[in-house]
């Protein structure tokens, strides 16, 4: 197993992978269904998508890759998880580099598209509300389903923030995400702490317009602050970096 910074040559494998892993969990579903994941159109706006982000220096991919060793039946080396970090928000003047992203690669006019311009709009709103000023955002961290529940997504989560804050030359920084149902027990298992909900936006592509209704996200945070109060959770760095030695 390895985990490392994406290449321009991961990204094909990460657009399949993002999409299959959309479109095989609620309320993710509800905008990219597997229909439309595996449609042509849907595949290059992810492309594209994952593509600039990539080259672009505000923002660091990391992925989790399984030898041949680890997975037979599979020839060469396969990714299993994909982790994207937005550091813009490091920067009070820099504008969301995900979300700027997600919006330049809608060229096409397709139900998924659109579905996934308003996800980078939810995002957005989650990432702004009640988060520290100055925080990393953990904008997007996908797992195949054939390869969910087995703990790849925590070793990436966990190894990938190393990675950031080696990146960008911090010690410690508050991390900001915006989790569905089955991140959240991810993350608060890793000391984030619930901030608030954020509405799940409606997929106006959807014969049931009701098909949203009640659903939501919850903005969640990774202090950096040692002035927090004695009840709350505290993130215990040296116990994360304890872990990523354990699993790898």
């Amino acid at each position: 197993m390895q985990i490392r910074t994406a290449t321009y040559q991961d990204v094909p494998a990460m657009a399949s992978l993002v999409l299959a892993a959309l479109a095989n969990e609620h309320p993710w579903s509800t905008l990219v269904s597997p229909r439309l994941a595996a449609q042509a159109q849907s595949v290059a706006y992810a492309t594209d998508l994952l593509a600039s982000l990539i080259h672009d220096a505000s923002v660091l991919v990391v992925v989790l890759e399984l030898s041949d060793a680890a997975k037979p039946s599979h020839q060469g080396p396969l990714l299993v998880s994909v982790s994207v970090w937005d550091l813009a928000y490091l920067s009070s003047s820099r504008p969301s580099s995900c979300y700027t992203a997600a919006v330049s690669a809608a060229k096409f006019s397709s139900p998924t598209c659109h579905g996934l311009v308003s996800l980078a709009t939810t995002y957005l709103a989650g990432n702004m509300h009640r988060l520290p000023q100055l925080h990393l955002f953990l904008a997007l961290v996908a797992t195949r389903p054939e390869f969910g529940r087995r703990g790849f997504g925590k070793m990436l989560v966990v190894r990938a923030l190393e990675i950031a804050l080696a990146h960008t030359k911090l010690r410690q920084v508050s991390v900001g995400v915006l989790a569905g149902p089955t991140a959240y027990v991810l993350f608060s298992g890793l000391g984030f702490r619930d901030m608030d909900a954020v509405d799940f936006p409606g997929d106006a592509a959807s014969a049931d317009s009701s098909i949203n209704h009640g659903s939501y996200l919850k903005t969640m945070v990774l202090d950096s602050g040692r002035k927090r109060l004695s009840k709350e959770r505290r993130p215990d760095w040296s116990l994360l970096r304890r872990l990523v030695n354990a699993w790898t």
